[in-house]
């Protein structure tokens, strides 16, 4: 079997840097409150245990979602009109990168 190796930041679409706009807690980098307003896209994360929760959300658009970290990589699944859908976020130096 062959195995294609690609690295990881070639699936990151750049929509813009998201900010993180909350007080985060120390302990986990992608809990919080994440926006961009050139995008309007806002994504609100929460942790219970090793799972994540949260909302992601567009102008006039809402997806609740579930996730859990891979690789550094919080990777996590939300329903886009019966069709489950994938999603990344991403910390690369100072800025957060998401994929939808």
């Amino acid at each position: 079997m062959k195995i294609a190796v690609t690295p990881i930041l070639c699936f990151f679409t750049f929509l813009g840097t998201l900010l993180n706009t909350s007080a985060q807690q120390e302990a986990d980098m992608y809990v919080g409150v994440f926006g961009n307003a050139e995008t309007k896209l806002s994504v609100t994360v929460m942790k219970n245990g090793n799972n994540y929760t949260g909302k992601l959300e567009a102008p006039g658009e809402s997806y609740t979602f579930n996730g859990t970290k891979l690789l550094g990589v919080l990777v996590g699944n939300y329903d886009y009109n019966g069709v489950a859908t994938t999603f990344t976020l991403a910390k690369i130096g100072n800025n957060y990168f998401t994929y939808l």
